[in-house]
């Protein structure tokens, strides 16, 4: 792969060096530095560069009877605490609390702490939640260990930086990304030994066929799980499983880029566009259950949402909005539901990871 562009910032350049970088360590400058995606440019829903189910109210509303149902479990805690990782420009947030607000009696003190390392998107989540919601408690601060909580992560673990890996006769190669003066291109080279290891007990691909291997789940498992005292979490994305990538099912791995919509190479214009990768779902329950979790087996978005009862939230929402002479839902909420729930939105690309710690 080899971009487009005829120049690079300074920046770019000093990491580069001469000899360049692991695709690992470009994907994390190109995301997460001070001239990185999520800190000058990261743009989502209609207008922006791509879309999450964080757009959609029912998503939220649906996840906040989720989190009525740990609270419920934990015993109803006098004191209660929601964790979201990622949370984009709040949307999620203000969803969810418009219908926890309701479900939980007003005795509850309520928390709402927002784990979000881009002040870019701090600011935007501060436009939209005010700081407090109706009696809840909305912070950017550490959660608070002592209590019980649920932790939320949607479309965050495919925002870790990976390094790609390709499989050949003689062993495995990893990418670099080098600049040549005139572009940025990808070179493969002989993969240290660790990612080797790695690579050989995780990924079965085919020969000649490329994956991703992500250092990353490890880390941020372990910084969730010290979130509260008792936890329930969801981790909620796309991704891929060993039995997919033995099949071939992407020769040349998952990873690209998005801008306004559309796919661009990784390589094109770093920092301006989104850089993404399959979740590799073994790998991440794994690395959940070294840290302390327990976790229950992946099932399909559309699955898990209405099994929490997204369908009844939505009938819900039609009453709310016209009476209780309603037929059926509106327009815009069964859109909302087909995207959410069916095959041919999210409802079958986008699984769910469930965790917890008792």
């Amino acid at each position: 792969m080899v971009g487009r562009q005829t120049g690079i910032s300074p920046e770019l350049t000093v990491l580069l060096g001469h000899d360049g970088v692991s695709f690992g360590r470009y994907m994390e400058w190109a995301l997460y530095s001070e001239q990185g995606y999520y800190q000058k440019r990261v743009s989502l829903g209609k207008q922006g560069d791509f879309f999450t189910a964080a757009q959609f109210s029912l998503f939220g509303a649906t996840l906040a009877h989720y989190a009525w149902d740990a609270w419920l479990s934990f015993g109803e805690p006098q004191n209660f605490q929601v964790v979201e990782l990622g949370p984009g420009q709040g949307e999620l947030a203000a969803s969810l609390l418009a219908r926890l607000r309701q479900l939980l009696p007003q005795t509850v003190n309520l928390s709402y702490v927002l784990v979000e390392p881009s002040l870019r998107l701090r600011q935007l989540q501060g436009q939209r939640l005010q700081g407090e919601k109706d009696g809840v408690r909305i912070s950017w601060q550490s959660p608070d260990a002592s209590l019980d909580t649920v932790v939320l992560a949607n479309e965050v673990l495919d925002a870790l930086p990976v390094e790609r890996v390709r499989k050949t006769a003689g062993g495995w190669q990893w990418a670099w990304v080098t600049w040549n003066r005139s572009q940025l291109s990808l070179q493969w080279r002989p993969a240290p030994a660790k990612l080797s290891v790695a690579a050989t007990h995780w990924l079965p691909i085919p020969v000649d066929t490329e994956a991703e291997w992500c250092w990353g789940y490890e880390k941020l498992f372990r910084s969730s799980v010290c979130y509260g005292r008792r936890i329930h979490s969801l981790w909620m994305d796309y991704g891929i499983t060993r039995e997919e990538l033995a099949s071939g099912l992407r020769p040349q791995g998952t990873v690209r880029g998005f801008s306004h919509h559309q796919l661009v190479d990784p390589l094109s214009t770093p920092g301006e566009a989104d850089i993404t990768a399959d979740v590799f779902w073994d790998g991440a329950a794994d690395a959940a259950r070294q840290v302390g979790y327990t976790t229950r087996s992946l099932v399909l978005q559309g699955t898990f949402l209405r099994n929490a009862g997204l369908l009844g939230v939505a009938l819900a929402e039609s009453i709310k909005k016209s009476g209780l002479q309603v037929t059926g839902l509106s327009h815009e909420l069964a859109g909302q539901v087909r995207q959410l729930v069916l095959p041919g939105g999210m409802g079958e690309r986008f699984k769910v990871l469930e965790c917890w710690r008792d």
